[in-house]
């Protein structure tokens, strides 16, 4: 090869050299690597975008109507899209509005607000003992916060009532001179939880206390039963034709304040029975005169003949000043302690003679010798005691019975006539309980005692104990729960009022 050739080869190859290193310098910068923004719905790849603020404007700005009907001024997109930002090579760039008309069909749109979740703690099941059941948690929607606290405190309100409870609140309780009552402490048994987060417009979100306090109150928003008032009516009428105590009745109707409240024909009241998602807590201290009935004392005389009574004596109530310490949960009384009693004007026991002469024969029959008059009848408890709950209606069910509380666990139980022992045992839902045969077929049934002490065919008397004061099966609190059937119980034997029946109370 020549001198010329080399050279030309030299400069050839310069000149490729040349060629090659701009071409290198175009092809970087045709490759830059890009910031973008990759868009996902539902982990789903809807696109490549440059701007995500454009994107979060347009869903902004399009959404007028969402705007309107929550009163707020923002709107968010769905809670499944997910915006990434990324470096790419990659150049397929869609537009804001193509993004947009992909998603908003697919989800709906969000505003800002509140979850709150209501989580229930175990309790025992109602129908297999010893079973526990958790009840699950409940997820409100609510747009602000400030409309939960108001709707939870009128919750609250609607079983304590709006001036105790901002008494209680406000530190301004008037304390106690001799009797009275004031709020100790309030709480709720659930644990609840208020978590700020985006909520879909799909799901129904609380945009007024009102309708909150509506929904924990009786467990839905719908238009619950209605009735209307008929000339003579009033408040404890309407309330038993409709299957409510009148403690319930005023719970659904907080504009009534009292049940002394006069009601007028053509009036419209709310007899939905409430079902509340919450179980508000709130105990007491109560100062109270307490009337005690007077015992019937009898005395026997052979000269006349069973079943003849003659009053030598008559009873007079006493009275007793006690000092209870009272837990309630959604207005029903849970738990009773009397802490301390003083006796303000002692009892005076009623005295009869009755005769013990007996028949030539009783044709056969089983005499109890029990006249069925309210005297003739033993308290089962001893005094001072207070019923906390009375026969009627309570959660949409009949109390068949009266609770007695406040005698204290382990305090005797007493039969109220003379008869036989027809029950005893275990129950998963009455405790330990007896049933007691008088005659008439007039029957007792003693619930939730802490034992018994009598056996099924064993002759008692009045006034003799039978066992103790408890709190066993589906109890709440220590009482006695006391029935009154005539018919045997729960097998056709239909049931009464204890109070009116037996006893005057």
């Amino acid at each position: 090869m020549n001198t010329v050739s080399k050279i030309m080869g030299v400069i050839v190859t310069i000149l490729i050299g040349i060629i090659v290193f701009f071409m290198g310098i175009d092809l970087k910068k045709e490759k830059e690597p890009n910031n973008l923004y990759q868009v996902y719905l539902n982990g789903e790849k809807i696109g490549l975008i440059e701007d995500k603020e454009k994107l979060l404007n347009l869903i902004d700005k399009e959404q007028i109507a969402i705007k309107k009907k929550y009163n707020v001024d923002k709107v968010y997109p769905p809670n499944g899209l997910d915006i990434q930002s990324i470096v790419t090579y990659e150049d397929d760039i869609i537009s804001i509005n193509k993004v947009y008309e992909k998603i908003k069909d697919k989800e709906p749109f969000t505003v800002s607000g509140y979850k709150v979740t209501i989580t229930y703690k175990p309790e025992e099941s109602e129908e297999e003992e010893g079973k526990e059941i958790i009840k699950d948690p409940i997820t409100l929607n609510v747009l602000r916060k400030e409309d939960f606290e108001d709707g939870f405190y009128n919750t609250i309100a609607a079983f304590i009532g709006s001036e105790d409870l901002d008494r209680y609140k406000n530190g301004t309780q008037l304390e106690i001179v001799e009797t009275g009552s004031k709020i100790e402490n309030v709480y709720w048994q659930e644990d609840i939880k208020i978590k700020e987060d985006f909520l879909s417009v799909e799901d129904h979100i609380y945009i007024n206390s009102n309708d909150i306090s509506k929904y924990l109150l009786f467990g839905t928003l719908e238009e619950g039963k209605k009735y209307t008032v008929k000339f003579g009516d009033n408040i404890a009428s309407v309330a038993e034709a409709n299957n409510l105590n009148v403690d319930e009745f005023l719970v659904a109707n907080p504009n009534f304040t009292s049940a002394n409240v006069l009601l007028s024909a053509g009036q419209v009241v709310n007899t939905a029975l409430i079902d509340p998602l919450v179980n508000i807590v709130y105990e007491t201290e109560k100062i109270e005169d307490v009337e005690v009935p007077f015992e019937t004392e009898y005395q026997e005389d052979d000269t006349k003949y069973v079943g003849t009574k003659e009053t030598i004596q008559q009873g007079q109530n006493g009275e007793t000043r006690v000092t209870e310490k009272i837990q309630y949960i959604n207005g029903e009384i849970q738990g009773l302690v009397i802490t301390n009693k003083t006796e303000l004007i002692p009892a005076v026991n009623k005295i009869v003679k009755k005769g013990t002469k007996k028949y030539a024969s009783t044709g056969g029959y089983e005499y109890f010798d029990t006249d069925f008059s309210n005297d003739s009848w033993a308290w089962p408890t001893i005094t001072p005691y207070v019923i906390t709950s009375r026969y009627g209606w309570r959660w949409g069910e009949l109390h068949k019975g009266i609770d007695i509380s406040g005698c204290g666990h382990g305090s005797p139980i007493y039969s109220v006539g003379n008869g036989v022992v027809v029950e005893a045992g275990y129950h998963y839902s009455m405790g330990n309980y007896v049933y007691i045969a008088h005659g008439n077929n007039y029957y007792t049934i003693y619930m939730h005692m802490a034992k018994d002490i009598v056996s099924v065919g064993q002759t008692v008397s009045r006034g003799q104990q039978i066992g103790t004061m408890g709190n066993t099966g589906r109890s709440t609190g220590t009482h006695l729960h006391l029935g009154f059937t005539i018919g045997y119980p729960y097998t056709g034997g239909k049931f009464v009022n204890p109070c009116g029946s037996l006893f005057s109370c």
